[in-house]
């Protein structure tokens, strides 16, 4: 019995005083020590797996109680660091419980382990946030072989998750789709959008009735002959305020109608209570009163006698369905559109699309526009233009198109604005004529052709800025040949002519010691030494005579 269950001995010492009398105190205090040893071990082991099963009930519930799978997350990157923060809060939980029951050996292990986790975990973030969480779970789940290098695993899976991306179904982006005219969807809109081309009147949305028509559209007609005046807005335009619209259409209006309004009282109506007083008084707003100063000098150089008044908008219908009338074909170019054009086939002289807002073209015809309506004057501004070719000769003006030719072509190629053009384009046009060591006539008529095409199209002309008749004095200082003066002929170059030609039994050498000295002493020259003949010498005793 004894032998089967030492314990029996510990706890009946009666039994075995019988079998062992000769125990001595330290014997019996070392096996009691060893016994609680043993005791306490098996009670630390027994609380340390009763917390590690707890905690592993409490794995998949959040910090604030509240399970995860009642939970969503939108981003995978928050799903995936949530999971993480759990894990951690976990360790940190068994790194308390091994510090308070005294192991430290397993509590540092488990820091060690911590570290190395978020180390690693550093490092994913970096990948994820140049490649993505697709490249992450490659390179996580289907790691390559050990005795790889972990750049070439990264490579790979890379690699793996770009061809993942590929097979799958791309995303379809909305993109907005244009309208072909009368506010119906086109179907083709996506192929070639009328916005970037085209100002884009046409893009409006017909359904979006509840907005104001005033945003898109400005009109007014004068009673009795029912002159209608009607204009879109620019993009510009319809985030201006609704005063400023309103000031603007009076402007519109007035500008339209000057001709036939001229010498009259004319009495304007309008809705808005605003525009009566910025008329009559003015605003402290900058764009408002730039606008009222344009009516008062229409109304001054027209002799126009102006009231305005306001009325309520019930009794302004007419105007205000006329404002809701969508123009879709008041066309436009844009601005980057006619950059473009400009530089392959330009310059132009004629915009079919052009009125007073939409205009591309700066020329210096602009100030002949409130003439061309009058019958009397339109002859004459037609004929214009022949005039001012005719004050240049014709080969002059054909040098000048070759040489704006070559200076368009040299702009398109560097992407550059030619017509018109800056000072500094020009600037470099011409620095570059004077590298390439050109004659100084060819530079001249370089130049002087830019000038002469901005003098017929621009009132701004760059050519006289003085910076470019410095580069263009410099360039003819540099370009031209410096004169080189001839010696003149004297009786010692004379000597030295005959001591070397003068052989008595060499006749070609005597013809070139006569000739020399024949010019030298008569002043002649080889044309007329070459043309003296037999006749006109008469030999004496003494002298020679030529006549």
């Amino acid at each position: 019995m004894s032998n089967s269950d030492p314990d029996l001995d510990v706890r009946d010492p009666t039994e075995s005083s019988g079998v062992n009398t000769d125990l001595s105190t330290d014997g019996a205090v070392s096996l009691f020590s060893t016994v609680l040893s043993n005791a306490l071990e098996q009670q630390k082991n027994n609380i340390i797996q009763h917390f590690e099963s707890r905690f592993a009930n409490e794995k998949s519930e959040k910090a604030t109680g509240v399970d995860a799978t009642d939970f969503t997350f939108k981003s995978e990157g928050n799903r995936i660091q949530h999971s993480f923060n759990l894990e951690r809060s976990d360790k940190l939980s068994k790194i308390d419980s091994f510090v308070k029951f005294n192991s430290l050996d397993a509590a540092s292990r488990l820091i060690s382990e911590e570290k190395e986790t978020l180390r690693k975990r550093n490092k994913i973030l970096k990948i994820a946030d140049k490649h993505g969480w697709d490249t992450v779970q490659e390179y996580l789940d289907s790691p390559l072989a050990d005795n790889k290098d972990d750049a070439v695993n990264l490579r790979s899976a890379i690699t793996r998750a770009n061809s993942r991306r590929r097979n799958s179904k791309p995303y379809d982006r909305p993109v907005e789709k244009s309208t072909n005219g009368n506010g119906r969807s086109d179907n083709n809109g996506t192929k070639f959008n009328t916005k970037e081309f085209f100002r884009g009147f046409s893009q409006f949305n017909a359904n979006d009735g509840n907005r104001d028509a005033s945003e898109y559209a400005g009109a007014g007609f004068t009673v009795g002959d029912n002159h209608i005046v009607h204009f879109m807005w620019d993009k510009e335009d319809r985030i201006k305020s609704s005063t400023w619209r309103e000031l603007k259409a009076v402007k519109n209006i007035l500008e339209s109608l000057q001709l036939m309004l001229c010498g009259k009282l004319v009495k304007l109506y309008t809705d808005n209570q605003n525009v009566v007083k910025i008329v009559q008084k003015g605003s402290m707003k900058l764009d408002l009163q730039v606008i009222s100063l344009d009516i008062f000098h229409i109304c001054l150089n027209n002799n126009i006698v102006l009231e305005v008044e306001w009325i309520p908008r019930n009794e302004n219908t007419c105007a205000d369905a006329l404002s809701k009338i969508f123009d879709f074909d008041d066309w436009g170019v844009s601005q980057n559109i006619f950059n473009f054009f400009n530089s392959l086939w330009g310059p132009f002289t004629c915009d079919t699309f052009a009125d007073d807002r939409n205009k591309r073209l700066s020329s210096q015809w602009k100030q002949f526009e409130d003439y061309a309506n009058n019958p009397r004057l339109a002859s004459v501004i037609d004929v214009l233009p022949s005039i001012i070719e005719s004050s240049k000769a014709k080969s002059t003006n054909n040098k000048y198109r070759i040489y704006f030719e070559k200076f368009r072509k040299w702009c398109v190629s560097f992407g550059l604005q030619y017509s018109p053009a800056t000072s500094t384009t020009i600037s470099l046009y011409i620095g570059g004529l004077i590298q390439q060591g050109i004659s100084v006539s060819v530079l001249e008529s370089n130049y002087y052709s830019i000038k002469w095409h901005h003098d017929k199209n621009f009132k701004d002309n760059p050519c006289s800025d003085e910076f470019l008749s410095l580069i263009l004095e410099g360039g003819k200082r540099i370009l031209s040949k410096p004169i080189n003066k001839k010696e003149p002929v004297t009786p010692e170059i004379l000597q030295m002519i005959i001591s070397k030609y003068g052989i008595e039994n060499d006749l070609s050498s005597l013809r070139i010691c006569v000739l020399c000295l024949l010019g030298f002493s008569g002043f002649l020259r080889y044309s007329e030494l070459a043309a003296i003949k037999a006749k006109h010498i008469t030999f004496l005793l003494v002298i020679c005579l030529f006549f």
